[in-house]
């Protein structure tokens, strides 16, 4: 037997080898037969559906970390223009 330890942004329904188990991600102490296991994160509200094998070794914590949230743009800098700094006063003219 080993240990799977899974977290996963946004929380997901956890299926192992093609069997619901009631479970929600994160959940971080999963008991399993060792081998090759086939996992499946499943959440209907965001259409996600993810499958991945992982291998569980005896005595041993498996752990697996997914995010599935969309990345966010990092900001544009645009060299021709000055950055404005709404704190900072204008200058007197």
């Amino acid at each position: 037997m080993g240990t799977l330890s899974i977290a996963s942004r946004p929380p997901a329904d956890i299926v192992i080898d093609g069997k619901k188990t009631g479970l929600r991600t994160p959940q971080t102490a999963i008991e399993l037969a060792a081998g090759r296991r086939t996992i499946t994160l499943v959440d209907a509200r965001t259409k996600l559906r993810e499958t991945f094998t992982v291998k569980i070794r005896p005595g041993r914590v498996e752990t697996i970390t997914k995010n599935f949230t969309k990345p966010t743009a990092p900001p544009v800098r645009d060299d021709n223009k000055a950055t404005i700094n709404p704190f900072q006063r204008k200058p007197s003219r």
